[in-house]
C-alpha cells in the first residue's frame, strides 16, 4: 500500500477502477452508432423531399411517416407536411430500406381540440393512405437524394 496525505490508498484498486472506467467508455462508443437516434445515428441516410396532393390540391398541413418494413432495421422518420411539400431535412434522411408509408393531414376547417381529454382531431385523409397505406418508398445504399411525391385521390 502506497501512504498519502489523505491517509492510505490502494493503487490496485485505482487501476482496475480506471479499466473498468475504460471498458465502460469503448463499450458506449462501439453502442452509440447502432442506438438510431437522430440524424447522427451512424446509419447511412438519403434525403427525401417531394410533394403531398389530395384531390389535386397541396395537403396543406401534416405529418408522412417513413416506418420500416420487415427486414429493415432502421427507427421511423417522421416530417411535416406543409403547403403541400415535404423533406427529410429536419431528421437527416430516411434509413436505407424498405418502408411503408403514411400520410396524416386533418380538416384544416376544423380547429384543433383543446386541452387534455379533447378527442383527436378527426383525420382528414382515407385510412388507405395511413393506418391502412399501401405506400411505400425503397431507399438504396449510395442514394444522396429521392424526389418523391404522393398524389393521393379519395
Amino acid at each position: 500500500m502506497k501512504r498519502t496525505k489523505s491517509g492510505t490508498h490502494d493503487v490496485g484498486k485505482q487501476a482496475a477502477g480506471t479499466r473498468w472506467t475504460i471498458s465502460l467508455a469503448l463499450g458506449l462508443a462501439l453502442v452509440a452508432p447502432l442506438s438510431g437516434c437522430g440524424s447522427n445515428s451512424g446509419l447511412e441516410r438519403v434525403s427525401v423531399s417531394g410533394a403531398v396532393t389530395y384531390r389535386g390540391e397541396p395537403v396543406q398541413e401534416g405529418r408522412i411517416r417513413f416506418v420500416p418494413r420487415a427486414g429493415t432495421i432502421a427507427p421511423m422518420t417522421i416530417e411535416a407536411v406543409r403547403d403541400g411539400r415535404y423533406s427529410t431535412e429536419t431528421s437527416g434522411g430516411v434509413p436505407v430500406g424498405s418502408f411503408r408509408v403514411e400520410i396524416l393531414s386533418y380538416d384544416p376547417n376544423e380547429p384543433a381540440p383543446a386541452g387534455p381529454g379533447a378527442p383527436p382531431r378527426k383525420q382528414f385523409l382515407p385510412a388507405k393512405y395511413n393506418v391502412q397505406s399501401t405506400l411505400e418508398l425503397e431507399t438504396e445504399s449510395g442514394q444522396s437524394e429521392i424526389v418523391r411525391d404522393f398524389i393521393l385521390a379519395p
